[in-house]
């Protein structure tokens, strides 16, 4: 056991920009809020405008972090030095393979989390902080609608149909629905009136 610790220790932390599947992101985002009521929930907006995302840790946090950047900079160095200018450059989603912080929380455990299949996700938001998440599952990612459209539809409905998560708005004169069906979005109009 101590020589596989001691090969542990040896490794070095291996950052992989993560794409999550079955969703289109932008490039960059920047921290709008978060909060851990209903398990962790993170808005992030696009840099320039533009999209709207949702980030759901539904589940158990074994452990999380956040630091505003300037308490990071030694990371932003590693990676850069490691990876290149351009890896962490125009993109928000990393998992981490051979953490270091997975290593020191199972030393402080004494190794009680080494029983869970932990996964170190890891979110750079625009240079303006860092949020890393220590879970055993994958979040879940939505879209949300702008707040520009939010602020025309009055009535909001979410439902599952056939396994998929479906959401539909009715806008204030009845006349249009705008769809999200796990992401993708649809707007349809009724009539010959626009919103």
């Amino acid at each position: 056991m101590d020589t596989e610790k001691k090969q542990l220790d040896l490794l070095e932390e291996i950052w992989i920009r993560w794409e999550p599947a079955g969703i289109e992101l932008a490039n960059n985002y920047y921290l709008e809020s978060f909060n851990y009521e209903d398990g962790l929930k993170i808005i992030l907006k696009e840099q320039g405008g533009g999209q709207t995302l949702q980030v759901l840790f539904d589940g158990q946090i074994l452990s999380m972090r956040f630091a505003d950047e300037t308490m990071r900079l030694k990371l932003f160095d590693d990676l850069y030095n490691k990876y290149g200018k351009g890896f962490r450059r125009n993109w928000s989603f990393f998992k981490v393979e051979q953490s270091d912080y997975l290593q020191w929380l199972s030393s402080q455990s004494y190794a009680i989390s080494d029983s869970y299949e932990i996964q170190h996700f890891a979110l750079i938001m625009d240079e303006d902080c860092v949020l890393e998440v220590f879970v055993s599952y994958e979040p879940e990612f939505k879209i949300l609608p702008s707040s520009d459209l939010q602020k025309r539809f009055s009535k909001r409905v979410t439902m599952k149909e056939n396994g998929i998560s479906v959401q539909r708005n009715y806008s204030k004169n009845g006349q249009s629905v705008y769809e999200i069906f796990d992401g993708a979005t649809n707007i349809k109009t009724r009539g010959d009136t626009e919103i």
